[in-house]
């Protein structure tokens, strides 16, 4: 994998195929769903597959769950390799998250493939219980994604943003969508609804806004296991 090829690959070739070779660089991709639906453990994965090829991933951990013992199920045998590449940081509050992703630009380097932000809503929602404070929260929320969006587009990276959901009631249905749900659809070129199907052990990835067109409402079936998210099935509208 070069730095100058489009996407990101996320080691699930059906998803990979259907999004035109995977997470696209220089955009800003959503993944957004329940718990459970895998949302980490593919962008974990990402990040693995980048360090494998020499190149870096910055994580910005703000729900304060990034779990070395994941990352060392994923990397398996290549978890001394891997894991100097991979740089964590933790912002303790929705402003200190701001100053980081305003200040990003001083971390990164011409080895710097993704940035992941797990999960963006989490600071955002703590603080939504202070009405006087919802106008300069959606304001600040904006300003931190153009700034990952102006990062993405001036180093070609990709930015993977996860979000947390909350339930919604759409023709006379209960949905969930995520958390600030207009600001983030707005900025994301690629949209990824991560959630569980019938079957417990099987979980989906739905394409709602995908890079190719044509791909729109595509699904990708997989599984969850120690060693990382595996591909089963694609299944087409």
């Amino acid at each position: 994998m070069k730095k100058q090829a489009l996407h990101l690959p996320t080691q699930l070739l059906s998803l990979d195929r259907i999004m035109g070779g995977g997470i696209p660089k220089a955009n800003l991709t959503l993944i957004y769903g329940e718990a459970n639906t895998g949302k980490s453990s593919l962008a974990l994965q990402c990040a693995v597959i980048s360090a494998k090829h020499n190149l870096k991933t910055i994580i910005i951990d703000s729900d304060n769950n990034f779990s070395p013992n994941r990352l060392s199920q994923i990397a398996n045998y290549n978890l001394n390799h891997i894991s100097p590449l991979i740089f964590i940081f933790k912002p303790q509050s929705f402003n200190e998250q701001s100053l980081l992703i305003e200040h990003l630009d001083d971390y990164i380097s011409n080895d710097v493939i993704l940035i992941i932000v797990d999960t963006i809503t989490s600071h955002y929602r703590l603080e939504l219980g202070q009405m006087d404070k919802i106008f300069s929260l959606n304001r600040d929320l904006n300003r931190q994604i153009a700034y990952l969006a102006n990062i993405a587009k001036t180093h070609n990276i990709a930015v993977l943003l996860i979000s947390q959901v909350r339930d919604v009631f759409k023709n006379g249905k209960q949905q969930v969508e995520p958390v600030a749900n207009r600001i983030l659809k707005f900025w994301a070129q690629t949209i990824l609804n991560s959630r569980m199907t019938n079957n417990p052990a099987i979980r989906e990835v739905l394409i709602e806004k995908p890079s190719i067109t044509k791909n729109v409402d595509a699904r990708c079936l997989f599984m969850i296991n120690k060693t990382g998210i595996i591909d089963l099935d694609i299944q087409t509208p």
